[in-house]
């Protein structure tokens, strides 16, 4: 487990130092928490999340076709502490999908989202099919998001497409 000081305290407090099983706990500076991170999941050239709108939003971050992170917050506002976290970590590239359906209007909320000065390329990505298992298996083979819940699925979707769309628009992955 990699974490800064701040989460070492917060586990220590919250396992009143009980030992994890099978963990070993790595402490890092905050400074270097961005480079660290860079190491063990690769290339941050370009970095797509995708949010499927619902009564909790649902987020997934996908960097190099490979889930890294998801979870659901209570309002579309929240996904802008996301968006900042993950700009943090300075990608080239920051991607931002907005799974909609196209005959509704567009939220406030979701233009604030699409126009957030951290995001590279804003993208609303039509939500047919986006939490269908089949759709996953074939836009991201290499995770395993059948076990997922279908509002993360959907959101994982709605990132690669917004990749997509990005890389037929681009003329390369590490160009904004």
């Amino acid at each position: 487990m990699l974490l800064d000081h701040e989460g070492f305290r917060y586990l220590n407090e919250s396992s009143r130092g009980t030992q994890l099983a099978n963990c070993r706990v790595i402490l890092v500076d905050r400074d270097k928490l961005s480079e660290i991170i860079r190491e063990l999941i690769g290339d941050l050239r370009v970095v797509s999340l995708g949010v499927d709108l619902g009564k909790r939003a649902a987020y997934a971050v996908l960097i190099g076709g490979r889930l890294v992170k998801y979870g659901r917050v209570d309002s579309i506002s929240d996904i802008r502490k996301v968006i900042e976290d993950i700009a943090s970590l300075h990608p080239g590239v920051l991607l931002l999908g907005i799974g909609m359906e196209f005959s509704k209007s567009i939220p406030d909320e979701v233009l604030d989202l699409l126009e957030s000065r951290e995001v590279t390329r804003a993208y609303l990505v039509e939500e047919v099919h986006s939490n269908s298992r089949g759709d996953a298996e074939v836009r991201l083979p290499t995770s395993d998001l059948a076990k997922l819940p279908k509002d993360i699925r959907a959101a994982a979707v709605i990132a690669n497409r917004a990749y997509e769309k990005y890389l037929r628009f681009s003329p390369t992955p590490s160009q904004p």
